[in-house]
């Protein structure tokens, strides 16, 4: 019953406002429309201090987010130069460990040739038949070698 009342006195208010004429109605929102406004000023004064204070905070805080920004490219541009650096570096010494490797690789075979000569001379210059087993021994031995093996030199004597 009670909910009745209600529901009559909604559409009864509804039917007096819509009898209101329309300068009526213009002149009611006017009114509400300047309430709003003034109020809205009256927290724009009441409140300038924080409002100003944060603009102010903001100002600063994308100031020191465009700093911020440009000290990170700068890092980002050493970190590239000094990463080209490194691996300028990094590949010489790259190269220097090959040329070394090749250079060891070279006096090892060098001084196996070395022998290798050394031994056939003994061996030509050579009559006793003891003297010459050991020495065919020898170069058997370094004949076998696996570096040795891979000079073509080498393969043909040891075809022989």
């Amino acid at each position: 019953m009670e909910q009745e009342i209600v529901e009559v006195e909604g559409i009864t208010a509804s039917l007096a406002d819509m009898n209101l004429t329309i300068g009526d109605q213009i002149a009611k929102l006017s009114k509400r429309l300047n309430n709003i406004n003034e109020e809205l000023q009256q927290q724009v004064r009441d409140r300038y201090g924080a409002l100003l204070q944060q603009a102010t905070h903001a100002g600063r805080f994308d100031a020191a987010l465009n700093t911020l920004t440009d000290d990170v490219a700068l890092i980002c541009n050493s970190s590239y130069r000094i990463k080209n650096q490194i691996d300028q570096q990094y590949q010489n010494i790259s190269n220097q460990a090959k040329v070394w490797h090749v250079c060891i690789e070279l006096s090892h075979l060098l001084r196996c040739s070395k022998t290798l000569l050394t031994l056939t001379t003994k061996l030509k210059n050579t009559k006793d038949v003891l003297k010459q087993a050991e020495l065919h021994f020898e170069l058997k031995e370094l004949i076998e070698d696996s570096d040795l093996k891979k000079l073509n030199l080498f393969r043909m004597l040891e075809h022989m």
